[in-house]
């Protein structure tokens, strides 16, 4: 955007509220937050009227119009009559990463759109039909601090490429399939995929992978928050949920993993005030991994359950998962040692090599000046003298 000339008789503030007003379409979501549509380099961005990106689109149109910065107070003051103007304005949803425009004619027919989270702030359009690249989405996309843009799709793939990116075996590959496709629906209630296994079968590996295919971002693998409030707010600033080496889930959080699966909402008292709420709501898709199975309650295990005939899956949990898709990284299939030929540590404990030791291995051989995965032979070895 190009500021317009300045004048002298125009306060600070008016200025920035201007720009603010002349850059775009000023407009709030159902839930009441205030956002500005702002044109950028023949392309629209959104943010949020307090957000940071938008604070930082002020301040650049008001230092390329006057030479200078805009005061603390004065960005305040204009931040709260954009902040009016917007709650005055139209209404329109905002999505984050995946978005769902249904057909008015055919309830059941639908359009989807994938945010590449580009600099041209493109997205990926999905029929029926088949899929393209539409450079000005009809629908209204944010992008929150640390979301990476994904690659600009080609054609020609094939799915089971992908198995020579992440350790998933058998059965339960058609099961990571349904959640990818589930994961992209924009629609819940979503399942939540659970990656279990020993140490060294690339857990972490896969669920960085899976990450990546849907939903980059800046820190792709999340330790799980204890409080419900972190968990909202990092649903709601994110496409998809990522915990990575959880070793117990508690009933309470087992309880709000399932109502973000499902779709959930959330209301604390609102800072600096005393009668007055904040609400949260998301419904988001949900990647844990841990070396022990983590579902335990009933409702993790069962709700959503897509047999809806009333009966009873108790003990088909594990075989149809339900709101639950459990996967298992298994082991690596190379051949090891026997147990006779395993190198001994000081004091005589067997010591059993995965794969995850192999690259620290070849960096301790270098480190002494030999190649990896040779051995110097005994008789060259010289002897410490005490």
């Amino acid at each position: 955007m190009r500021p317009a000339a300045e004048n002298p008789a125009e306060t600070d503030a008016k200025r920035l509220i201007r720009f603010g007003t002349e850059s775009g379409e000023l407009f709030h979501d159902p839930g009441g937050r205030s956002y500005a549509q702002v044109r950028v380099d023949g392309h629209h961005e959104n943010h949020l009227v307090r957000g940071s990106k938008f604070k930082q689109f002020l301040k650049l149109a008001f230092y390329e119009s006057t030479g200078r910065t805009p005061s603390p107070e004065t960005s305040r003051s204009a931040l709260e009559v954009l902040e009016i103007l917007a709650a005055k304005g139209p209404c329109h949803d905002v999505h984050v990463r995946t978005a769902r425009v249904a057909d008015p004619d055919d309830p059941f027919k639908a359009t989807y759109y994938l945010d590449l989270a580009d600099d041209l702030w493109r997205a990926v359009r999905i029929t029926p039909e088949g899929w393209e690249v539409v450079d000005h989405p009809p629908v209204r996309f944010l992008r929150p601090q640390g979301m990476l843009p994904l690659p600009e799709p080609v054609r020609g793939g094939l799915l089971k490429s992908l198995w020579q990116f992440i350790n998933i075996k058998g059965r339960d590959r058609r099961l990571y399939q349904a959640w990818l496709t589930a994961a992209v629906r924009c629609r819940g209630p979503y399942p939540i995929l659970i990656g279990y296994g020993e140490q060294g079968t690339a857990k972490s590996t896969t669920c960085k992978v899976t990450r990546k295919l849907i939903d980059p971002h800046i820190t792709p693998l999340r330790s799980l928050p204890r409080e419900e409030r972190d968990l909202m707010i990092g649903a709601t600033h994110s496409g998809m949920l990522a915990y990575d080496n959880v070793s117990n889930l508690s009933p309470e959080m087992s309880d709000s993993l399932c109502r973000i699966a499902t779709g959930a909402g959330f209301a604390t008292r609102q800072l600096y005030s005393d009668d007055e709420e904040t609400h949260l709501a998301a419904c988001r898709p949900i990647l844990i991994n841990g070396i022990e199975e983590l579902a335990s309650r009933g409702d993790l295990l069962q709700a959503g359950d897509p047999d809806r005939t009333g009966r009873d899956h108790r003990g088909e949990a594990e075989d149809r998962g339900g709101l639950l898709a459990r996967i298992r990284c298994r082991p690596s299939e190379a051949p090891r040692r026997p147990p006779g030929r395993r190198r001994r540590r000081a004091g005589g404990a067997a010591r059993d090599r995965t794969d995850r030791d192999a690259p620290y291995g070849r960096l301790r051989a270098l480190g002494r000046g030999r190649q990896p995965g040779r051995r110097p032979h005994p008789r060259r070895v010289p002897r410490r003298v005490p």
